[in-house]
């Protein structure tokens, strides 16, 4: 790849969430398409795994904007009757359980509300006014007004939780369907249990169909329809592995996704008062694996796992590709010895630093090929790269290159997968997902070193000699940071702080301090940086974040921290003032150097700001066809 650009420094402040890449690259997501909703006459919008939300033309399929409503994927996005606002459901799983309200035509989030549990239903009322929200958890079902996120004073406590609800149009009552076999009544004025039905048990995938008439719902091998005035089964049609599509609330029209894995069909039904009937199927084979669909019209939207989107029309059952992504995602960057090395799919690409300042910049440079190893992660150090993740075999691997040739000089098998490399003086350590600790000679691969410690998450090399851990969730230590001399074998707590659990740890190499980020469990749900200066002995609190955060990233420059705690971006620390670095894109890496601060995003790109003032200076993008793309601080783009 050759490059001939010159790119100007002069600032320009990045756009609201509606900002979308240079022309000639289609940003669609980078996991699988999790949601497709409709959300007026002429948009419809896909949610993925990668917590972004992309709104597509209903027309052509050309994508109109997208935003990252989420650092976590998105399983439920529910509409407003109004096609002004949408509810998207956020959670990690463990501890984070949410969702917010967005609107969808700015990319402006309007509130966010916390929840006791994962959400598994989440839907506007038909006036639009209230939002309801079920868990399987003991507190099942709440309400909310949809337009100030208020909590409604009514909270269905169920032993085996609610896995579906919907309010009733008049907004009086809401009815809440249990997998234990339950379909009950609520008044949501008085909190008044009104009535209970009897249904059939262990339903996924519910919703109301046509005119709130029927409760569909779907097990491993069937569709069921619910009379909901009676809870008596209606149908039940026997269908392997079903996905049922989004459909509008009166639609009689019900597409499915049926099928094995390999064979799989789009089988359109008809709702009648007796039941399914289906119509015809649409061979799927061939077009991956659908994970996503929603009926307009005619028209049905399937998402796929590998964020891939398709077109079918039921008048004439063609089936068309939606345009696809030619982004080819950076996973990492490393920027050392005056050059910025980012890390592709395929391989890993230099540029200078002073790429994206120079009039006259130098040539972008692939100077490594990965080889076999799948979703790697790099390491510069002593003049090497050290590639780690899964071989294609299932292995964990470490890899190690030259920087200068780009040739491999070693390789190390793994009994399992390393969660971080850390290098210094002619060593580097690898902690595992076991929560042993070993340390090579850099040189030749030799092992000069090993620790267990039950469950660790975080390591790095002080020098030749020591190395630092940290605290984890599993494992026994008393302190969240623990120096480790590896002559002697001996340990010793740094600070005595037991609510501090410690995942991730850095080192700048200017200052010689180190910074860490951890959660604090005193304080449920708060990531904090932490500063450790070998010099003076003790751990320094320089920000928190009201949320736990496991992927942030964080790094020093010498006088001030960038770290990517909270959901605004990148966020500058120097004592003295926080500044905030907002893009459409949340970081995952970041580096500085000199002037300027370089963020890679969740999407694969890389966006480069003037450290001071936060302004945008470019933004790269990496294409899978060798080219790449540079937006430059006045929105001019060039191809190279």
């Amino acid at each position: 790849m050759i490059v001939s650009l010159a790119l100007g420094a002069s600032a320009l402040s990045a756009d609201d969430a509606r900002v979308l890449p240079p022309e000639g690259i289609v940003p669609v997501h980078t996991g699988a398409v999790t949601a497709v909703r409709i959300v007026d006459a002429d948009h419809y919008l896909t949610a993925g795994n990668d917590g972004y939300i992309i709104v597509r033309n209903l027309a052509d399929g050309s994508i109109e904007s997208r935003f990252q409503a989420s650092r976590f994927p998105i399983p439920i996005v529910s509409v407003s009757p109004d096609s002004e606002r949408i509810a998207v459901v956020e959670s990690d799983g463990v501890k984070i359980f949410r969702f917010s309200v967005w609107d969808w035509k700015t990319g402006k989030r309007i509130y966010t509300r916390d929840l006791s549990d994962a959400p598994v239903s989440l839907a506007f009322s038909p006036k639009g006014n209230l939002i309801a929200a079920a868990t399987e958890s003991v507190e099942s079902l709440s309400c909310f007004l949809a337009a100030t996120g208020n909590r409604l004073p009514f909270t269905v406590s169920a032993t085996n939780g609610v896995s579906f609800a919907a309010i009733s149009g008049s907004e009086k009552n809401v009815v809440a369907y249990s997998k234990s076999g339950s379909l009950a009544y609520w008044n949501l004025e008085n909190g008044m249990n009104i009535l209970n039905l009897k249904a059939p048990s262990n339903l996924s995938d519910s919703r109301l169909l046509l005119n709130n008439r029927f409760l569909e719902g779907t097990s491993q091998d069937s569709v069921t329809l619910v009379d909901v005035a009676t809870g008596r089964v209606v149908d039940t049609k026997a269908v392997v592995s079903p996905l049922v599509a989004d459909v509008p609330f009166d639609s009689s029209v019900l597409p499915l996704v049926a099928g094995p894995i390999d064979d799989r069909s789009l089988m359109v039904c008809t709702i009648t008062a007796t039941g399914l009937v289906e119509n015809f199927r649409i061979p799927l084979k061939g077009l991956g694996i659908c994970t996503a669909a929603a009926l307009e019209g005619s028209t049905v939207i399937l998402g796929n796992d590998d964020g891939t989107a398709y077109r079918v029309s039921l008048d004439d059952r063609s089936i068309s590709p939606l345009p696809s992504s030619n982004i080819l995602k950076a996973r990492d960057l490393a920027l050392e010895d005056g050059s910025l090395f980012l890390l592709t799919g395929d391989s890993i690409v230099s540029l200078d630093s002073d790429f994206f300042t120079n009039p006259e910049p130098k040539p972008v440079r692939k100077i490594v090929e990965l080889g076999e190893i799948e979703s790697p992660r790099m390491v510069y150090g002593d003049g090497s790269f050290f590639l780690y993740g899964t071989a294609k075999d299932g292995r964990a691997q470490v890899k190690v290159f030259d920087a200068k040739t780009g040739s491999p000089s070693y390789g190390l098998n793994l009994q399992s997968p390393p969660l971080a490399i850390s290098v210094a003086d002619g060593r580097f350590l690898i902690l595992d997902s076991s929560g042993t600790i070993k340390v090579y000679d850099s040189a030749n691969g030799t092992e000069v070193f090993s620790y267990t410690g039950a469950g660790l998450q975080s390591a790095v090399l002080v020098d030749a000699s020591t190395a630092l851990i940290g605290k984890s969730r599993s494992g026994l230590l008393r302190s969240s940071l623990l120096k480790i001399d590896m002559k002697t074998g001996e340990t010793a707590p740094i600070v005595d702080d037991t609510n501090l659990i410690t995942f991730k740890i850095v080192r700048d190499r200017e200052t010689g301090n180190f910074l860490t980020l951890g959660i604090d469990e005193k304080s449920p749900g708060t990531t904090v940086a932490k500063r450790y200066s070998p010099a003076y002995g003790f751990l320094q609190v320089i920000y928190s974040s009201p949320d736990e955060n496991v992927g942030a990233a964080i790094v020093e420059d010498g006088s001030a921290v960038y770290t990517t705690l909270g959901n605004e971006g990148a966020v500058r620390i120097d004592g003295k003032e926080t500044k905030f670095f907002p893009d459409s894109r949340l970081p995952t890496r970041l580096a500085v150097s000199g002037k300027l601060l370089y963020a890679l995003t969740t999407d694969g790109s890389l966006t480069v700001f003037d450290e001071k003032d936060g302004s945008t200076v470019a933004t790269l993008y990496l294409a899978n066809d060798g080219t790449a793309v540079c937006e430059d601080s006045s929105g001019v783009t060039e191809r190279f």
